[in-house]
């Protein structure tokens, strides 16, 4: 499986937040999930564009004993989906997780699910491919031509 978060957008909060999608293919590219996504907002605003890989996850019922379980979780449900970047960078602690709390992240791709089905679904997909294959390809790309 490979991820692709879409940058399509750029709005200001406190810092600038990246909109877009994020979009789950399978091993031949066909594309399996989408949804919305944002990035930034707050802290050091968007991640960077570039290559990431996931190589671990905090499950469900470990991020239900953290205190700060509210910014990764929607409907009871939060997981963290830790993103190493393939490229050198100062940022450190990005992931992919439900954007919880107030919106927008720290730098981290924020899902803002409508549905608990939907949270369960990504999470579903994610953890089944790490536990699978071990590490999960992610490229994060701004559309607008614009380092985001």
């Amino acid at each position: 499986m490979k991820i692709r978060f879409i940058i399509e957008k750029i709005t200001k909060l406190k810092t600038y937040e990246a909109i877009g999608h994020i979009y789950f293919m399978n091993d031949i590219g066909e594309q399996i999930f989408d949804y919305e996504a944002v990035s930034g907002g707050w802290g050091n605003g968007p991640l960077e564009t570039g290559l990431y890989n996931i190589t671990s996850l905090i499950r469900p019922a470990d991020m239900y004993k953290r205190e700060d379980k509210n910014a990764y979780s929607l409907f009871g449900v939060g997981w963290f989906a830790s993103l190493t970047p393939l490229f050198q960078t100062s940022r450190t602690v990005l992931g992919v997780h439900p954007d919880g709390n107030v919106p927008g992240t720290l730098g981290c791709i924020g899902l803002p699910f409508k549905t608990i089905d939907d949270n369960t679904r990504c999470w579903n997909l994610i953890s089944g491919a790490l536990e699978v294959r071990g590490i999960i390809d992610v490229e994060v790309i701004n559309q607008l031509g614009r380092v985001s």
